[in-house]
């Protein structure tokens, strides 16, 4: 009867459509169907119950992969989902995702990356706005940083050309 429901799309019109998915997706899930459930909450456009499910393999592990693999994978395929589903607001456990993915691109050096991801989110969230204003104000210092770090470079080479070194 449920599979009925689901691949008869056309008696199940707009949100009655999402509410026979996710009505599914919950019986999957009670029976332990996990990766079916997993496919009705994506029918159903439920980003947060999809990344609910997906979002247990960063605290199990999974192939051996590490965790900021597993967040990496995680972020992109549901930045991927909620774009593809236009999906404009994000929820607040979704921006504190990819606010810690932001956080840990940052922490590697790939700040306009990490400021993309923000962008992306166009929460008007006080932590994801605190971030993003960090974010620029290290961009600047690192682009000051490497005009320093270029100038004395310069500077090193004509003394070492002049004999001054």
């Amino acid at each position: 009867m449920d599979l009925f429901i689901i691949f008869d799309e056309q008696f199940a019109q707009g949100e009655e459509w999402t509410v026979h998915c996710d009505m599914l997706a919950s019986k999957l899930m009670i029976a332990g169907k996990t990766l079916a459930a997993t496919l009705c909450y994506i029918c159903a456009g439920n980003i947060d119950k999809t990344v609910e499910i997906w979002s247990r393999c960063l605290a199990t592990g999974y192939d051996g992969k590490f965790y900021v693999d597993l967040l990496q994978d995680l972020v992109e395929k549901t930045i991927v989902l909620a774009l593809a589903t236009g999906q404009k607001q994000f929820s607040p456990s979704l921006c504190k995702l990819v606010e810690k993915y932001a956080e840990i691109l940052a922490s590697q050096g790939l700040l306009t990356t990490a400021m993309d991801y923000l962008k992306l989110l166009g929460s008007d969230e006080l932590q994801s706005l605190l971030l993003l204003h960090q974010l620029c104000r290290l961009l600047i210092l690192q682009m000051y940083l490497q005009v320093i770090a270029s100038s004395w470079m310069l500077m090193l080479m004509s003394c070492t050309f002049t004999g001054l070194w």
